[in-house]
């Protein structure tokens, strides 16, 4: 199985994903800086379609986690032939 680069994930559509399940989580920004422990601004970044900012391996798995969303499901990828590989995800809530 190949590995997850960053060059393998489409960031706009991922950041698009990332804000429906925001929307459906109904959850606000400020929320999951405060549960996640990070800044509002690294939050922000993640969401905003014109930043290129995405959160890291540890961030989008938590962000899975709080929004209720399994983590393959946030992330778009561009090449079909990589998948996640769901033993490797370790949740820390």
């Amino acid at each position: 199985m190949d590995t997850i680069t960053l060059k393998n994930i489409n960031i706009i559509e991922t950041k698009q994903v990332l804000r429906k399940c925001l929307k459906q989580s109904e959850l606000s920004q400020n929320y999951i800086s405060m549960v996640m422990r990070v800044s509002p601004q690294a939050v922000s970044s993640w969401f905003n379609p014109n930043s290129n900012k995405m959160p890291t391996t540890e961030n989008l798995i938590n962000l899975s986690v709080v929004m209720g969303v399994d983590c393959e499901d946030l992330l778009v990828l561009d090449d079909v032939n990589v998948q996640l590989d769901k033993e490797k995800l370790h949740y820390i809530y």
